[in-house]
């Protein structure tokens, strides 16, 4: 397993956060590393989403937008053997705040429209077979959790879904 480096929890909006004490290389403060496939892959400490939840009060798991899980050929287009690999998407989230939620699934509480609960994750929870990436379009807005190699797309969904027992709804 590799080592991990997690820096010092403050809150941010009444929610905990990693706080590095490097100045930050961008508006974010919040950091996770590890090593993916020989690079240096630094994450936000918590992504968020809005996403329905199961009869327990955890995110449904699914192929939808809605859901927990990625849409094929949407989110991330697997090839023609049905595999998906790291760069190349995945299932949306929101680095850092809730409150960076596009409008149609932030919460009216939040000055949204959405009406779904919202999740949080800590990164760390990704495990081995998943990988944060920021949006290069939105770096500070929008990021993908994507499969951290070459794999076929039903593992990556599985892989997505065994992170349901860590996400927490955000009150």
């Amino acid at each position: 397993m590799v080592p991990l480096t997690v820096e010092p929890l403050v809150e941010k909006n009444g929610l905990p956060i990693a706080v590095s004490q490097q100045p930050p290389a961008s508006p974010r403060v919040a950091r996770y590393t590890r090593k993916v496939d020989g690079a240096v892959v630094t994450s936000p400490a918590r992504v968020f989403r809005a996403m329905r939840k199961d009869e327990s009060g955890r995110p449904r798991c699914g192929a939808q937008g809605s859901l927990l899980g990625a849409r094929p050929g949407r989110d991330i287009v697997p090839d023609a053997s049905n595999l998906v690999d790291r760069g190349t998407g995945g299932m949306s989230v929101t680095p850092d705040d809730p409150a960076l939620l596009p409008p149609h699934a932030r919460p009216q509480r939040l000055g949204g429209l959405g009406k779904l609960p919202i999740f949080g994750l800590e990164t760390d929870r990704l495990g081995e077979a998943l990988a944060y990436r920021a949006d290069p379009a939105a770096s500070d807005r929008h990021g993908f959790v994507e499969p951290s190699g070459r794999m076929p797309f039903e593992a990556y969904q599985a892989a997505l879904a065994g992170t349901q027992p860590d996400w927490r709804e955000v009150p």
